[in-house]
């Protein structure tokens, strides 16, 4: 996948991390989105048997993004860690709130529910990864 053209006007900086260093922290707060540039993102889950592992995010991929739309405590359900070199784009929120902001209720309910629902998600395979290692 790559980046979408579009994205691109999105961008208010990119950043370059290293193998290893962590872009969002489980637990934090925070309303950051950003768009995988280069590289690849591991996205993992605290669980009480341990760190999990449920994804990678290659170029072209969203991360963050749910908080923009839940409008709640603002706190990060997973963490994302470079996985090996990587370039991200640091998406402009406040754009992004605005657009959100001027479309209809019922569309920003169901922007809502979408994030909820892969939030949601996100539980159900952590918890399943850890499952199954059990």
């Amino acid at each position: 996948m790559t980046v979408e053209s579009f994205i691109y006007g999105y961008l208010v900086e990119e950043q370059d991390y290293a193998d290893g260093k962590v872009i969002i922290e489980e637990n934090s707060q925070g309303d950051w989105a950003y768009v995988v540039i280069e590289g690849k993102i591991k996205v993992k889950k605290n669980t009480p048997k341990g760190v999990v592992a449920i994804e990678s995010i290659k170029p072209g991929g969203l991360f963050g993004i749910s908080e923009l739309f839940t409008k709640t405590d603002k706190i990060r359900r997973l963490s994302f860690v470079a996985d090996g070199p990587t370039k991200v784009g640091l998406l402009d929120g406040n754009r992004l709130s605005m657009e959100y902001d001027n479309l209809s209720p019922h569309l920003q309910s169901l922007l809502r529910a979408l994030a909820k629902r892969l939030s949601t998600m996100s539980e159900k395979v952590s918890l399943m990864a850890v499952n199954k290692k059990g």
